[in-house]
């Protein structure tokens, strides 16, 4: 994952006899992020600026968390 000038760009590497089909893969995560996204519009802003200002990193690492929790759950 790298953030730079307001963009996030997340990348995978795979080894083909672990993953034989990468694209499924990448294409869970697309799934995952449109779930995350959708979750945060339906929070209100006051909710998400209370979450982020007291806790901001322990707030992206539960999220990110659950988002890995679910692409690994998809792979078994």
């Amino acid at each position: 994952i790298a953030s730079y000038a307001g963009q996030v760009w997340f990348g995978a590497g795979t080894d083909q006899s672990l993953v034989p089909d990468p694209v499924e893969l990448v294409s869970g995560f697309h799934a995952e992020f449109e779930a995350l996204q959708h979750l945060t519009m339906e929070s209100t802003a006051e909710q998400d600026a209370a979450a982020v200002s007291e806790r901001p990193f322990e707030t992206m690492n539960a999220l990110l968390d659950q988002a890995i929790a679910n692409v690994d759950e998809m792979l078994e």
